[in-house]
């Protein structure tokens, strides 16, 4: 669609005016005017007074200048469907966010007194934005579900402004479709380790030397995991909205991979949690991450879920997010500082973990890898998967009725529940707690790395040969 006169004069962002039952594609112009009062055409006061409220709470510096405003084609439609562009349209105009995504994207929503977005008929607003030859819209978070089947129009989801403006200060983190060759460990013990990871969503540490292919084993993993059905997915695209603007339609179906670099601070680490959702979350430097952060790791393994502090009307609230992915810590060497390369170096080379011991405690598998134990592979289908689809299959089924989709989510006492027809590997549990080979408080991963072991090999219940299998996956296994 090509852009209106004037344009280059001139911000403008695309928009959807409802009038009636009709619902027609309207432009919104913004200009710095220093000179001149600033004007609104076809704009409510009750509209600038919530745009003006959604940006002062959106993080962003309210623009220090006259701004004009226009809207085109907007005359006696219902103003609440534009809210959102006029914000961006304005903070544009005042050059606070880039315009490079504004050509080709209709933003609809309106605010309500908290800063958050709603809409109305989005279905039909989505329709006439597709008709009009745009490629792309942002629209609320809560209509996920009802603009999920759109697929020749992408849909982006976003909870409040504040996302829209982290969304066009950087290219969306979608989530992507990879290279399509992996790189898979040569050593078959190394290779089985990341195939018990990727099917039980566990837990597991990666480390090696300085040159070592650590991040290969976390990307193998991730190769691992099966497409993401649809409900999976729609699950995971509307808890990242939440926290930033995200692709809705078409669905992704490759699921997510998250670096978290060791500089991480706490309240950004959560959001890359939020983003791995459903996917894979990979922590590089474990040794050197913020103190602050291990909690947030270790609350994460514990409980399966993110707890994250939210201020509103003056209080403050905790809300618990669950966190269904595989999580994979690596001493991957940084090059942000050479210094402390030679310094992690050191310390690998002499075969020492030396990560915090909150963490290093609730690991449940341990691999150490060679320089070049890895190999390129390319093809459809990457060795180990059809064995992960098969297991993770057979966890969905068996829990069911708790909503979890691997066993690393299930509590110990349903872990032993689930057992309790086969007493001799409860017993044999309890004697090697007994005998100090595996600690009371590492039990419950133990068992549910030996569940996991069972589904590989298509058993019904866990045995004690599970259980020494399990054991020796918790020590570090060498390539």
């Amino acid at each position: 669609m090509t852009a209106p006169s004037g344009a280059r004069a001139r911000v403008w962002t695309w928009t959807i005016a409802a009038t009636g039952e009709e619902y027609d594609v309207a432009v919104i112009t913004a200009r710095a005017d220093d000179d001149r009062e600033p004007s609104a055409n076809a704009i409510g006061p009750e509209q600038c007074e919530r745009v003006r409220a959604a940006i002062i709470g959106s993080e962003v510096q309210y623009p220090h200048r006259r701004i004009q405003v226009t809207g085109l084609n907007t005359a006696g439609a219902r103003s609440g469907l534009h809210d959102l562009a006029l914000a961006v349209a304005v903070l544009a105009a005042g050059g606070l966010v880039p315009s490079e995504l504004l050509a080709e994207t209709v933003f609809i929503g309106q605010f309500d007194v908290d800063g958050h977005l709603h809409g109305g008929d989005l279905i039909e607003a989505v329709w006439a934005a597709k008709r009009a030859g745009l490629t792309r819209v942002v629209v609320p978070a809560a209509y996920a579900g009802v603009l999920s089947s759109f697929t020749d129009i992408e849909v982006f989801l976003a909870s409040n402004l504040a996302a829209v403006v982290r969304w066009l200060r950087r290219s969306c983190p979608d989530f992507s479709a990879g290279s399509g060759w992996v790189q898979v460990p040569a050593d078959p013990k190394v290779r089985e380790a990341a195939v018990v990871a990727a099917a039980g969503g566990h837990v597991l540490a990666v480390s090696g030397g300085v040159d070592a292919p650590t991040l290969a084993v976390a990307g193998y993993v991730h190769a691992l995991l099966d497409p993401v059905w649809a409900p999976e997915a729609l699950d995971a695209v509307m808890w990242r909205a939440q926290r930033e603007v995200t692709r809705v339609a078409p669905l992704p179906t490759v699921a997510p991979l998250v670096h978290a670099h060791h500089s991480i601070s706490p309240k950004a680490l959560r959001a890359a949690m939020i983003r791995a959702h459903r996917g894979v979350l990979v922590c590089t430097e474990l040794a050197h991450f913020p103190v602050k952060a291990t909690p947030v790791l270790a609350h994460l393994i514990d409980h399966r879920s993110i707890e994250v502090s939210q201020d509103y009307r003056g209080q403050t609230l905790r809300p618990v997010w669950p966190a269904s992915l595989n999580l994979v810590m690596t001493d991957h060497v940084c090059t942000c500082s050479p210094r402390q390369r030679d310094r992690i170096g050191h310390r690998c080379g002499s075969n020492r973990w030396g990560w915090p011991s909150e963490i290093e405690a609730r690991v449940e598998l341990r691999v150490w890898i060679e320089p070049g134990a890895v190999r390129p592979y390319q093809g459809s289908e990457v060795p180990g998967r059809g064995r992960v689809a098969r297991a993770r299959g057979a966890a969905r089924r068996r829990w069911s009725g708790l909503a979890a989709v691997s066993n690393a989510e299930v509590s110990a006492p349903v872990l032993r529940e689930a057992v309790g027809r086969d007493p001799e590997t409860l017993r044999y549990l309890a004697s090697l707690i007994e005998h100090a080979i595996c600690a009371e408080h590492q039990a419950a991963g133990l068992l549910a790395v030996a569940w996991t072991v069972c589904d590989l090999r298509g058993g019904a219940t866990p045995t004690a040969d599970d259980l020494d299998t399990a054991l020796a996956l918790r020590h570090a296994v060498t390539s």
